[in-house]
């Protein structure tokens, strides 16, 4: 199959190259689990609920904000909301704004211990 036959034996010193390369953290050169980065980067998804924050009634039609993805979701008529693609082990800052109550804004941190994370978030009208 090669003429060569130190080829089969540089293929495989390559290969392992570039193995060990995509295996050490980027920022401090430490070797990483391939395990564990596999399912750091699975996607994660937020779901939830917005709620007036006194009368405990759901809200619709309320924008919530991913800053780090800029990425934005409406809120249904039962107040319910999913964000998808975040990564577990990260963390996001939430910003939710809806007319007549007081911009909400909190940093959520997606535990990589689960594909599915909840949050209902409490909105207080202006006036209170």
């Amino acid at each position: 199959m090669f003429k060569n036959k130190k080829m089969p034996t540089i293929l495989t010193v390559m290969l392992f190259g570039l193995v060990s390369i995509a295996a050490v953290n980027k920022e401090n050169n430490h070797p990483i689990n391939p395990t564990a980065y596999i399912l750091q980067q699975q996607n994660v998804l937020l779901t939830g609920e917005v709620v007036d924050s006194e009368t405990e009634e759901a809200l619709a039609e309320v924008t919530i904000k991913v800053s780090e993805l800029n990425v934005s979701v409406e809120t249904n008529k039962e107040g319910e909301y999913s964000v998808k693609n975040l990564v577990a082990g990260e963390t996001y800052t939430i910003i939710v704004e809806h007319d007549g109550y007081k911009k909400y804004e909190s940093d959520i941190e997606i535990d990589a211990q689960s594909p599915k994370v909840s949050k209902t978030i409490k909105l207080e009208p202006e006036d209170s």
